[in-house]
């Protein structure tokens, strides 16, 4: 472990930016949650539930803002290299299913077509923004994160393009026949009753 922990520091040069490279990797990780709550409240609205989040769509989408203007604070010279991390991720899945033998789901490219357009909207707000001092931009491969884009324009212009594509993707979720089935296949944690 002790091998593979240096192995991750080799790209960053300090524990800051280490763990600016793992809160942007969350952001983007968790931000799909904010879409399927707005996404299931949609396909199953009559589904039994132990817990009703109020407010509508308002809470999912500020939710959703946050993980972006959390991705874009993170600066240009952190971004760069969660997005390389992304496409290798991107390049195993596609080898993984095209070598495996299990049966996998399909993949659904329509109601996934929203991740890759909001993480490219991300990092190019991210290029263009002011979030990097010149030292630390100047360590990446694309020389970004000096631009025009401020903190109080960049943030604004994340709100606005987070709460189109919360909507975008809202627009091309599963069809609720085909959700409802992802769900009955997904194994519970309750405990199996005796036959």
């Amino acid at each position: 472990m002790f091998v593979v922990g240096c192995f991750f520091f080799l790209p960053f040069p300090a524990w800051s930016k280490f763990i600016g490279f793992i809160s942007s990797a969350f952001a983007v990780s968790f931000a799909p949650g904010c879409l399927v709550v707005g996404a299931l409240r949609r396909q199953l609205p009559d589904q039994d539930r132990p817990f009703r989040l109020p407010g509508g769509d308002l809470i999912p989408v500020l939710a959703f803002i946050a993980s972006g203007l959390l991705v874009f604070w993170s600066g240009w010279s952190i971004n760069e290299k969660m997005l390389i991390g992304l496409l290798v991720g991107y390049v195993v899945f596609v080898i993984y299913h095209v070598t495996t033998k299990h049966d996998t789901p399909p993949v659904d490219f329509k109601a996934g077509s929203w991740f890759p357009v909001w993480l490219a909207g991300l990092m190019i707000f991210s290029y263009f923004g002011e979030m990097d001092a010149s030292a630390e931009a100047a360590g990446s491969l694309l020389n970004g994160g000096d631009g025009f884009l401020g903190i109080g324009l960049g943030s604004l212009v994340i709100a606005v393009w987070s709460v189109a594509m919360y909507f975008y993707a809202i627009a091309v979720r599963l069809p609720a026949r085909r959700a409802a089935a992802y769900i009955e296949k997904t194994p519970t944690d309750a405990p199996a009753t005796a036959s």
